[in-house]
């Protein structure tokens, strides 16, 4: 056991600094509280009781009027209409434990699949590999607020995310034992299903991967081919489905987009972009740290590894794909949420694309007769760890957790609590009449605000919230009038 302990001392590391990077987090979602969108998406679902439906009823009524009236994306509406402040203003904070949630199961499924059913892999560089990847995941995310403290548009993007993840874990799994696909299947086919309704960034890109693994399967075993042909075929309808939706029409009447071409060739350049924007020294440190790893799981496969040029421009199109979407409706790279999950595929990719040309380095050296010295593995481990506290102690107070830290400090996340459930209380109190006056904000922390009651009663979010709780209007004192 000692012997266990002593060689898995980096993935120990690791994991404990993932956990304890968590709590600020946690304690800063305990102050979290739904607005503007999450009262729009949950509203009907909020009166259901009082207008004599049952929940469900409720919730097909919301997706039946956005898919009409707004958006075709059928799950992502469901998902986003059942936001925790339907069970309790306090419930809200489940919102950064179910993301942290998803992207930590999702992140170990996939992770397992590869590292130990595939690659035959330790549990402590099972372990090490997946804490090291959450870390620098959770904490460089360009849009912490819109990654965990906002269910509406965190669930949307994140969430559809981490099941895209669970999705290539199946398909995988498919390739690993085609002869009995099982459960596999039918969870990809499930996953499929809910994908394709969600947004337009990860339906894409699953649709991409899947014919991916149709292609390997055609070459591999053609009688299987069935299987992921399938899953792509769900994927393509439950795209379609939301992508012809009538009210994809109407929100795009109100926007002003690019041409397909320009669209596409803007994708690229913004790709380009992020992976030298995104780039830091705790990724870097990452790098390192899996080095050993890398070379390792590359020995355990009787892949050649050809073609490594052609392969790093595979993982580079697979990341500039995701900005199409959004670029060719809006003209846009999207909101912070949407590059959340940009970001966290370009981590995968960048990984995926080191072992790669690790794989092939290994077998050129392996054709040559060489072997990298004995000691090297430990040197880069040392060094990925060395580099990753340097690497965060200059960036920390710009990590997520370092933000999180900085409003608890400065009281800023407890006061914007405190106002938010004073606001609840007279906004569910019958009393305070159909038109209601509350105080306006006494602060605005970053990572808990992005807009929310105005002094002009007909914005979204007064209207939303109006709607929400029952009322005429609501609307809120400017500083100078309270």
């Amino acid at each position: 056991m000692g012997a266990k302990l002593k060689r898995n001392w980096p993935a120990a590391a690791l994991l404990g600094a993932l956990l304890l990077s968590v709590i600020p987090i946690l304690l800063v979602g305990d102050c979290a509280h739904p607005y503007g969108d999450d009262y729009a998406f949950s509203e009907w679902i909020h009166h259901a009781a009082a207008d004599g439906r049952t929940p469900l009823t409720a919730l097909l009524y919301t997706i039946k009027r956005y898919y009409f009236g707004w958006q075709g994306t059928y799950a992502g509406t469901a998902v986003m209409a059942l936001q925790p402040g339907l069970i309790s203003e306090g419930a809200y904070a489940l919102t950064p434990v179910v993301l942290l949630s998803a992207l930590s199961l999702s992140a170990l499924a996939l992770s397992h699949t590869l590292l130990r059913r595939w690659l035959g892999q330790g549990w402590g560089a099972w372990l090490g590999f997946t804490a090291g990847l959450l870390l620098v995941t959770v904490q460089f995310q360009p849009s912490p607020h819109q990654a965990f403290f906002w269910w509406n548009g965190s669930t949307y993007y994140t969430l559809f995310y981490c099941l895209t993840l669970l999705l290539a874990c199946c398909l995988i799994r498919l390739q690993l034992n085609p002869g009995r696909p099982g459960l596999w299947l039918v969870a990809a086919v499930m996953l499929a299903a809910i994908i394709g309704g969600g947004n337009y960034v990860s339906g894409l890109f699953a649709c991409l991967l899947t014919a991916g693994f149709v292609l390997l399967t055609l070459i591999r075993d053609k009688k299987k081919v069935w299987q992921p042909l399938l899953v792509e075929l769900v994927l393509i309808t439950g795209f379609l489905i939301n992508a012809l939706a009538p009210g994809n029409q109407v929100r795009q009447a109100s926007s002003e987009g690019m041409g397909p071409v320009r669209a596409v060739l803007r994708s690229l350049t913004l790709a380009g972009e992020d992976m030298v924007g995104w780039f830091n020294l705790p990724t870097l440190a990452l790098l390192i740290l899996l080095i050993p790893l890398l070379w390792r799981a590359a020995g355990g496969t009787g892949f050649s590894f050809p073609l490594p040029g052609v392969a790093t421009v595979v993982f580079f199109l697979a990341l500039a794909c995701q900005n199409a979407p959004h670029l060719y409706a809006l003209a846009a790279p999207g909101p912070g949420r949407l590059r959340n999950i940009v970001y966290d595929s370009y981590l995968w990719l960048a990984i995926l694309c080191l072992g790669y040309w690790l794989g092939w380095l290994r077998r050129r050296m392996e054709r040559q007769g060489r072997t990298p010295p004995p000691r090297l593995g430990r040197g880069l481990a040392a060094l990925g760890l060395a580099l990753g506290c340097i690497g965060f102690a200059l960036t920390l107070p710009n990590t997520t957790s370092g933000q999180c830290v900085r409003a608890l400090a400065d009281g800023s996340a407890r006061a914007y609590d405190a106002a938010i459930l004073e606001w609840d209380r007279i906004l569910s109190d019958p009393g305070s009449g159909p038109d209601v006056v509350v105080d306006a904000l006494p602060v605005r922390p970053p990572l808990l605000y992005a807009f929310n009651l105005e002094e002009i009663p007909d914005s979204f979010p007064n209207i939303a919230c109006a709607n929400y709780y029952g009322k005429n209007t609501v609307r809120a004192l400017p500083p100078n009038q309270q």
